[in-house]
């Protein structure tokens, strides 16, 4: 594991605490209408619908992985925090969705999807490794995929 990746494994943890994520208000009304109004532009971003696979780098507690999920016929949700992976889990709790616990700075994805998509993830992407995490979404992307 990095020290990039252990940083985010500790940020995971943070945010797993009960009430962590209490500060963002995703939980009241107009929380909740920010996700749905984000997660409907990442969903036309990503050209999300039926008979997508899809990769969500960074999925976190799951904000967005529920929103989407039951748009898509696969999505892999990538995280290296184990604490928060199974927050998502238990929120999402959906068939087609495989999660997978991996540090995104060394990480390869196994295979290629239609779309690939993140909402907070790239403001934990350091200036030296915006590079390498680029050149990981585009070969994450079949030919003609939408990031």
């Amino acid at each position: 594991m990095s020290e990039r990746g252990n940083s985010e494994i500790a940020h995971g943890r943070m945010l797993a605490e009960p009430n962590a994520e209490d500060v963002w208000g995703w939980d009241s009304p107009a929380g909740r209408l920010r996700a749905r109004r984000r997660a409907a532009l990442i969903a036309r971003g990503a050209r999300l619908g039926p008979g997508v696979s899809a990769l969500e780098i960074g999925c976190g507690t799951g904000l967005f992985t529920r929103h989407l999920a039951p748009s898509v016929e696969h999505l892999t949700a990538v995280d290296a925090s184990p604490e928060v992976l199974a927050i998502n889990r238990a929120r999402v709790s959906a068939d087609n969705v495989e999660y997978v616990e991996a540090d995104l700075f060394s990480w390869t994805p196994s295979r290629r999807y239609d779309a690939v998509f993140f909402s907070f993830w790239l403001s934990h992407v350091p200036e030296d490794r915006s590079e390498a995490f680029w050149k990981t979404v585009a070969d994450a992307l079949e030919p003609g995929g939408a990031s």
